[in-house]
């Protein structure tokens, strides 16, 4: 139950943030290595929620990663966290630090059963990672990420938000 009830405050903030004239959202295709799930390809969708906390730097990001572990199992992933750009004049790159939320799905054949074996857990992200400026509207980015709960493992993220 506490489940479904963070699943739909993170949701409902996601979409709050973008039903006003000033979100923004972004794509970005993305790839991961991670320390237990190895490589990963995904995509990620980047929400400007500054209307929302009446605040600038605040922002959501919505992501869906399927990683290729070794040997016969499956594991993809869902994350919903929040984000906050690190003030100050940066003429680079935009630090962000963030936290949110892991739903992890990992499945493998097991010897015959019906429908395998599967399980789906939840954990916590704690987040960190940097915006790269560019003369475009291409915005490479680089991210961190720790996975507590259900998996325990860290993350490191990367792609070009377009």
């Amino acid at each position: 139950m506490r489940l479904k009830f963070w699943l739909g405050t993170v949701g409902v903030l996601l979409i709050a943030g973008t039903t006003t004239a000033e979100a923004q959202v972004r794509f970005a295709p993305q790839v991961s290595f991670a320390s237990e799930t190895d490589f990963g390809i995904g995509g990620r969708a980047n929400f400007n929620l500054t209307s929302l906390f009446k605040t600038p730097g605040f922002f959501g990001i919505a992501e869906f990663n399927y990683f290729f572990p070794s040997g016969p199992v499956n594991y993809w992933e869902i994350n919903g966290n929040l984000g906050y750009i690190i003030p100050g004049a940066h003429k680079v790159a935009h630090p962000y630090l963030g936290a949110g939320l892991n739903i992890g799905h990992a499945s493998a054949d097991c010897g015959g059963f019906t429908g395998g074996c599967s399980s789906t857990d939840a954990g916590v992200n704690l987040l960190g990672g940097v915006n790269f400026h560019t003369r475009t509207k291409l915005t490479p980015y680089l991210e961190a990420r720790i996975q507590l709960g259900h998996g325990d493992q860290f993350v490191a993220t990367g792609g070009i938000y377009f």
